[in-house]
């Protein structure tokens, strides 16, 4: 009876929309212990997240794909953590994996340091999983899963303590998720047991018809041009922050043609205190445009968080949202930090979602929305706290790597009755 009250619930959520005008809310799953929130596959009709499978009592990489009518289908565990990768004679512990914390750069600012790069969240794209994961034995990985015949089956690409490709003589030690790109391509970042980072590329398509397919090097770190941390991919390139020898952080963007990494973003901006350390968290590329996140001190030593871009034909300099500013339209001063924002541009519109703090607490986010045209910015919220969705009322919101792709937003909704729900909101455009 319970079960079928359950069911009865999340059909009649999946028609109600949120209050908020132009963002629609479809719920699609309740979950169990989600350890990765939902990223979205680059054509925006598939999504990927880590939860416990409550059949099976392990870890799972659970999808979702978009049916004709639009909607999302109920997500399936593709596979868990009994699978063994082809050649491999351990099964997975956990999918993720840590990137190993290499610098203790700009002394004071240890806030911001953190050991993992991004959600560590997998991707997805035409039923091709990339993901990054921990073995049965310790050993951390980067992984590919293919469905074929109806079956998924998982392969390696990268482990730690292999040699890593290109002229080094380091072996890999940790690893951040990969993206996989639209033409099957997965791109990671890896941090080498020689204290370098490095981002490779691995032909999936390639590794089908021939299991020796080798890793290509596309970039490695300097002792100019370090400490890389999280990427973004877009059609075969990506974007990094990285950091140059004079202790400044900057965005860069890999130019395939030269195989050199280009900085795309100036070295002052505004609200942040200058003569301060300013920390830059990872980028989201997209059509060779940029958003990220930023963090300083002010002068009463109180963090100061700020989202810049340069799409909508907006400036770097100016943020797009900021902490500690009271935002009427959202009726919410950022208490804490914004962050995380995932860049998406139609036409002569950009998009960029963010997760914000609402108030003075690490476990409470919101998810929202900024618009951006013609360098003017307009910001909604997407799934907030104390928002009601039907007779469920959210505590927090949170989402993965991928956040908006087609106006389509995947979501991870925590109730305040302490239910897991999988969602998604579609923007009105």
């Amino acid at each position: 009876m319970r079960k079928y009250y359950l069911t009865i619930v999340l059909m009649t959520l999946s028609c109600i929309q949120t209050l908020y005008a132009g963002i629609d809310i479809s719920i699609i799953e309740t979950a169990e212990n989600v350890s990765i929130p939902p990223s979205i596959a680059e054509n925006g009709k598939s999504l990927v997240y880590a939860a416990f499978n409550s059949d099976k009592k392990v870890p799972a990489l659970f999808i979702s794909n978009q049916q004709e009518s639009g909607s999302f289908s109920k997500p399936e565990a593709a596979f868990d953590s009994s699978i063994k990768p082809e050649g491999i004679k351990q099964n997975f512990k956990v999918f993720y994996s840590v990137k190993k914390f290499i610098k203790q750069f700009h002394p004071g600012c240890e806030i911001f340091q953190q050991k993992n790069t991004g959600f560590n969240s997998p991707t997805i794209f035409n039923n091709i999983i990339a993901f990054s994961a921990i073995l049965s034995n310790g050993r951390q990985g980067i992984f590919y899963a293919v469905k074929k015949d109806g079956k998924w089956k998982v392969f390696p690409i990268a482990v730690n303590g292999q040699d890593a490709p290109g002229k080094t003589t380091g072996k890999f030690e940790s690893f951040d998720s990969p993206y996989i790109t639209m033409n099957s391509e997965a791109v990671f970042l890896a941090s080498l047991d020689d204290n370098t980072d490095m981002i490779c590329s691995y032909d999936i398509n390639a590794a089908q018809n021939n299991p020796n397919t080798a890793l290509t090097a596309l970039h490695m770190a300097s002792r100019n041009l370090f400490n890389f941390y999280d990427i973004s991919v877009a059609k075969g390139t990506f974007a990094t922050r990285a950091e140059t020898s004079d202790g400044i952080m900057s965005m860069f963007v890999f130019r395939r043609s030269s195989g050199k990494l280009i900085r795309k973003t100036p070295q002052d901006y505004s609200l942040l205190r200058k003569g301060k350390p300013i920390i830059l968290g990872g980028p989201s590329y997209y059509r060779g445009k940029l958003a990220f996140s930023a963090y300083s001190r002010n002068t009463d030593n109180q963090i100061v968080s700020a989202i810049y871009s340069d799409a909508g034909e907006n400036n770097y300099t100016s943020p797009i949202v900021y902490s500690g500013k009271k935002y009427e339209s959202l009726d919410t001063t950022f208490t804490y930090r914004v962050r995380n924002p995932t860049l998406y541009v139609r036409k002569d519109k950009a998009y960029i979602t963010f997760m914000g703090y609402p108030f003075r607490n690490k476990n409470i986010t919101g998810v929202y929305l900024a618009e951006i045209v013609k360098g003017k910015v307009k910001l909604s919220a997407v799934a907030v706290p104390g928002q009601m969705i039907g007779d469920i009322k959210i505590k927090s919101a949170l989402t993965g790597a991928v956040s908006i792709r087609k106006c389509t937003i995947p979501l991870l909704l925590k109730s305040t009755c302490g239910k897991e729900l999988i969602a998604v909101a579609r923007v009105s455009n």
